[in-house]
């Protein structure tokens, strides 16, 4: 018996040890500079994590793993966890767009902003890790045309604002029973949120059309792991009147205002279902959460 638990013991132990932590720089093939704010994504556990503006980047993989890393920008590469043992660095080839001759068209290209379009706010929601938020854009009239740019407004992620906090940019269509549904970014796209100002995703490469019955702009907050290292001392009164310096997860809040719906469009999933934020209190009232998409037509 006891060599029997000592055999089954023995793979856990060796599967345990296959865990490695790989940490340096994802740089571009052509000028060896840094690729701000790289993806990696660990399959099959599809965790991912997100470079710092000059491509530093940390993360844990196993040895069995595989490992993709992309960059809007740049061609996307697989690599095997056992391929990052001997990798100081991991390359990126920028991509190469070839233009073609141009056409002039008799019609003029509209472009109009959907969603939520308040220039600033005092007001946020703030999220935990893991954490899915999104807002509902309704396509009045049924119109056609494509998704081209999404943007988002987060605020107060820290004390002092000088954090930058990646998340995943996602749409989704909407179900039946009028909720966030399927994704409709099949590709990984990450986006560093700047304190207290809008950030523009540019998705026109996509192509998406833009769906009849409306759709939905979300965002996807990373694990609690991924968000570990960017901590902050705060100071804490207690209740006899000490104070003492503690960590703290950087706070992850959205903005919040009036859009020209007048009604709540907010939707959020901390788990596996999606729920209709109701704010409560007058002040509150028919705010949604600030995203919005540019359309062109």
């Amino acid at each position: 018996m006891k060599k029997l638990l000592l055999l089954l013991f023995l793979p856990i132990v060796a599967l345990t040890q296959e865990i490695r932590s790989w940490e340096g720089k994802i740089v571009s093939t052509t000028n060896k500079e840094g690729v701000s704010f790289a993806t990696v994504a660990i399959y099959p556990a599809f965790k991912v994590s997100s470079a710092d503006e000059v491509g530093q980047i940390r993360f844990l993989y196993a040895l069995t793993d595989t490992i993709k890393v992309f960059c809007l920008g740049f061609e996307s590469r697989t690599l095997l966890g056992k391929q990052l043992e001997a990798m100081p660095e991991i390359t990126l080839k920028p991509v190469v767009f070839q233009l073609n001759e141009v056409q002039v068209r008799p019609e003029k290209t509209v472009i109009e902003w959907w969603g939520n379009k308040k220039r600033k706010t005092r007001f946020g929601l703030s999220l935990m890790p893991g954490a899915k938020l999104a807002l509902f854009i309704p396509n009045n009239g049924a119109k056609e045309g494509s998704i081209s740019k999404v943007r988002y407004f987060l605020t107060n992620f820290s004390q002092n604002g000088s954090y930058r906090i990646p998340f995943r940019a996602q749409l989704y269509t909407v179900s039946k029973k009028g909720e966030p549904d399927k994704p409709i970014l099949k590709d990984i796209v990450m986006v560093q949120a700047v304190h207290s100002r809008w950030v523009e995703v540019d998705i026109s490469q996509y192509q998406i059309a833009l769906p009849a019955e409306g759709f939905f702009v979300g965002m996807e907050f990373l694990s609690k792991d991924e968000y570990d290292y960017q901590t902050e001392k705060i100071t804490v009164k207690k209740k006899d009147g000490t104070k003492t310096k503690e960590d703290r997860l950087i706070n992850v809040t959205v903005g919040m205002g009036e859009d020209e719906e007048g009604v709540e469009n907010t939707w959020m999933n901390m788990k596996t279902v999606w729920l209709k934020k109701t704010l409560n209190g007058a002040i509150m009232q028919d705010k949604n959460a600030m995203m919005g998409a540019e359309i062109t037509f």
